[in-house]
């Protein structure tokens, strides 16, 4: 599909400011002794990247006519901002606690539900002994726990972890929550409002 030269020169424009947030901002290499002290660190020098990279991606997907499918990237964005702006108030300690937590909690999930779709064979083709992968299965009950007791200490809504609206609400971002909210659920979920709006005919 062609751009045409008014969509060229605004992509144009959109490169030049990726360019110049890239040269004020500049994510260097985390020194890890001390990033590992705040994980926040760690959380925005990835955030930080990753935003890059959905920029120039969006422009790429732009250039080829595909720049609708980039509102992905937007809820992305949208809950990473939204999570750091809460837990920046958070003590050291208590952000430290919670997104090791949090952390543990992804990997654990993800590699068993990996291990539940290609059994213990395949995983032990891929260097995941069974002894590994049952000792991650019985961290699922404590890590559970641990996560029920951040949910009493910050009364959130949803389990385990907190509901997006509700981390909104705590950095005091609803409004922009709401908005963004709306307009990138349909690009991300099954929508029937997204097919009959895209799916555009000849009159008659």
């Amino acid at each position: 599909m062609a751009v045409d030269k008014s969509v060229n020169a605004r992509l144009a424009a959109v490169e030049a400011w990726i360019d110049a947030q890239q040269q004020a901002l500049i994510v260097c290499d985390l020194n890890w002794d001390t990033a590992w002290l705040d994980l926040r660190r760690i959380a925005v020098n990835y955030i930080l990247r990753r935003q890059f990279e959905t920029l120039d991606a969006t422009v790429v997907l732009a250039r080829a006519g595909l720049g609708h499918l980039a509102v992905g990237f937007v809820r992305p964005a949208l809950d990473e901002l939204l999570w750091m702006l809460w837990v920046k108030d958070l003590s050291r300690k208590d952000a430290n606690d919670l997104l090791m937590a949090m952390g543990r909690s992804d990997g654990i999930r993800s590699l068993l539900a990996q291990r539940a779709y290609v059994g213990d064979a395949k995983m032990q083709e891929l260097w995941y002994p069974v002894a590994f992968l049952d000792a991650q299965e019985q961290q699922q009950t404590p890590l559970k726990h641990e996560l029920k007791g951040f949910r009493e200490q910050y009364k959130w809504s949803g389990s385990p972890l907190p509901s997006a609206s509700w981390v909104a609400e705590q950095s005091g971002h609803m409004d922009l929550y709401n908005y963004l909210h709306a307009a990138t659920s349909r690009a991300l979920h099954f929508s029937m409002g997204e097919v009959m709006r895209n799916g555009w005919g000849e009159p008659g």
